[in-house]
């Protein structure tokens, strides 16, 4: 969270003049998803641009067409506003290779309205030949303009200069607190992940649709809650791959599997009206893989009968369904409604508590003694007893176990089961995988 409010620059454009790609240039990282596609970004998404010692949040936003009979184009256009009014100073980005088009004079008189200073960006300027192709642009009644290529970073130390130059005024030398959790929200598309951001952040900063994939893109944020630090990953919905049918609806799977890697917790989020399909299961598994802590979460469970006995049968169901990420509490919500929302980012604090916690070796060892005196470990292949000598935590997220054998052998998975649920009763491991690893006490010979 901000110790104080930062510079706000804001990009804006038609679509496909390379707003995203200037975005990831300005910030330095590869981060918002970037095609010869127009209208891939659709919500508004912000990073920080560092310029030496000072630092701004820039915003990525959609690309305009201005064609409010399109629900889509209204939602980006109304997000755009939005980041326009937070904004200090606009970047207004053209394409110099195409020249003038008519809906960028209507971008122009809607700019001009907002009061805000603005610089052009006549982008794509890839080769000398084109620089001169710039002055075209002097027709929107804007004076300060500047040729680039986001691209090959041409004209960008220029562009940087501009930019401090014209927020001299608001510069301040400010750090930038961390997120302590990292919480990604996931499942199919439509299901209401934006919606559960804009009920948790009280605002639409991100885009809610009832046309399904609207989000293609993760979009970070980050809010404080109970004095945490949290960043919100909201990703693109994942689809079935037989229903991934272009490169796009493809590279959005791949940014939200990173974003479930770059996280602490993720919640995987479940349409009450839908169920869990296979799809679901499947998220179950990248979650598994992948290590996180996990919450199961059911959304519009307003929509479902306030019946204890019902409830009782989805717990049963959901458990069964997605046995592989057992461990994950239940939580039932409404994002449209508010219900249970507060219970939700507690149950967050609570299982990235476990994901993040140390046991004391000395209990550690009680707990993993006390199993093995209950129900003694298989018989090694050479018939010997197998037997574990001591037991230590060797790390956290998830946490992370080494016990000392007197074997190379691997125990029978199903007796590292019976050790890990003991380890979880014991120490109440809700909603973190548990890894256990074995080692031969001694040198091998």
């Amino acid at each position: 969270m901000r110790k104080k409010k930062l510079p706000v620059i804001s990009i804006v454009g038609r679509l496909n003049v390379g707003k995203s790609t200037l975005f990831n240039r300005l910030i330095g990282k590869r981060d918002a998803i970037v095609k010869d596609i127009p209208g891939v970004t659709r919500d508004r998404k912000s990073g920080i641009l560092k310029i030496g010692n000072y630092k701004f949040e820039l915003i990525d936003t959609g690309g305009l067409g201005l064609n409010e009979s399109n629900p889509i184009e209204e939602l980006v256009k109304k997000q755009t506003e939005r980041a326009i009014e937070e904004s200090d100073l606009i970047l207004f980005v053209v394409d110099a290779r195409e020249g003038v088009v008519s809906i960028e004079e209507e971008i122009a008189i809607w700019l001009k309205k907002s009061n805000k200073p603005v610089i052009v960006i006549a982008n794509k300027i890839d080769e000398e030949a084109l620089k001169n192709n710039v002055y075209e642009f002097y027709s929107l009644g804007f004076d300060k303009i500047i040729g680039i290529s986001a691209e090959h970073n041409r004209g960008i130390g220029q562009l940087l200069e501009q930019i401090l130059e014209i927020l001299k005024s608001k510069i301040r030398d400010i750090e930038i607190e961390e997120p302590e959790i990292k919480v990604a929200i996931v499942g199919r598309p439509n299901c209401g992940k934006s919606s559960l951001v804009n009920c948790i952040l009280k605002e639409e900063r991100v885009l809610v649709s009832e046309i399904p994939g609207t989000t293609r893109d993760s979009i970070d944020t980050i809010f404080k809650w109970q004095k945490t630090n949290i960043c919100l990953i909201d990703t693109a919905g994942i689809r079935k791959r037989a229903k991934v049918k272009d490169k796009l609806e493809k590279l959005s799977v791949i940014f939200a599997i990173k974003s479930i890697e770059r996280s602490d917790v993720v919640i995987l989020m479940i349409d009450s009206t839908e169920g869990i399909g296979e799809l679901e299961a499947k998220i179950g598994g990248i979650i598994k893989e992948k290590k996180k802590s996990s919450i199961i979460v059911w959304n519009k469970w307003d929509l479902v009968k306030n019946d204890a006995n019902l409830q009782r049968i989805y717990l049963d169901y959901t458990i069964k369904r997605l046995h592989h990420i057992g461990y994950s509490p239940i939580v039932t919500i409404s994002a449209k409604s508010g219900l249970r929302i507060g219970k939700l980012l507690n149950t967050v604090l609570e299982v990235y508590k476990r994901y993040t916690q140390r046991v004391s070796i000395k209990k550690l060892n009680k707990v993993v003694s006390e199993a093995i005196t209950h129900h003694t470990p298989p018989l090694q292949s050479t018939r010997r007893p197998y037997k574990i000598y001591y037991s230590s935590q060797i790390g956290i997220k998830p946490p992370t176990f080494l016990l000392l054998t007197n074997s190379r052998e691997t125990l029978h998975f199903s007796y590292q089961r019976y050790l890990e649920n003991k380890l979880r009763e014991a120490f109440d491991f809700r909603g973190t995988p548990i890894i256990l690893k074995f080692k031969k006490k001694g040198k091998d010979k």
